[in-house]
Formats: structure tokens, sequence, C-alpha cells
């Protein structure tokens, strides 16, 4: 497992071994107007890739961004365009999931999505779909 990035808002973790990358959200990114960073880091972890990868995404600190980073986001996530993303098991507390899914259910994915509770659930799964593959 690579550490691509360890901040005060965000992780993310390259483990080409699983062609999986793990990012997580910390309650620091409410308060953050800037992250200078997050695109190289995002570029980092996903040249570590290859095609068919997954991305295992921890919201359960902070399970949503709005702001001025909303913009920084969409960029990251054209950044996911045409590199082979397989799947994202996006984990959320479970005070807040049937609310997220029942947002999701009604906007178009542009990516395959699943959402989780539990973390462990969620990696199970992307092992269990690469295994399949």
């Amino acid at each position: 497992m690579r550490l691509i990035a360890f901040r005060p808002e965000y992780q993310i973790t390259a483990e080409p071994s699983r062609n999986r990358i793990f990012y997580k959200h910390f309650a620091e990114l409410a308060q953050a107007q800037e992250l200078p960073e997050y695109l190289s880091d995002w570029q980092q972890a996903l040249d570590a890739m290859k095609p068919g990868f997954t991305i295992l995404s921890d919201m359960t600190e902070l399970d949503d961004v709005s702001g001025p980073l909303a913009k920084l986001f969409e960029q990251a996530q054209t950044l996911l365009d045409g590199r082979g993303l397989r799947m994202i098991a996006t984990v959320h507390a479970p005070d807040v999931a049937l609310a997220h899914a029942a947002t999701s259910a009604e906007a178009p994915a542009k990516y395959p999505r699943r959402s989780f509770t539990d973390l462990w659930q969620a990696d199970k799964f992307l092992d269990e779909l690469a295994a399949g593959a």
C-alpha cells in the first residue's frame, strides 16, 4: 500500500496489488477553502492504477462537501474519465445513508457506484467484484 497524501482534510492511498484507491474525507474538509495539492494527489493515485481499478471512499466523518471546493471536486472526478474505473464503493455514516441513497437514486450515475454503511463490507464487495473479473 502506498500513501499518496495524508492531509488534515483527506487521505489518499493507492494499493496497486489490489488495483484500488482508498479515499477518506476528514471533518476538517468542511472548513477548507482550498486544497492546493488535491488534483495532483489524485493524479498520482490514478497513475498507480490499471484499467478495472476500484475506489473505496470513506465518507463517514463528512458525508458531503460544498461551497468553494465544488468545482475542485468536479475537476477531480473528470480525472477518472477514460481511466477504466470499475466501481466506487462509498461508505456513509448509518444515519445519513438512507437520505443519501434516496437522493442518489434520483440522479443519473456518471460512475458505477454502490453505497455501504460498513467499511469492511464495502472492501469485501470490491474484493469479490475483482475476483469475479
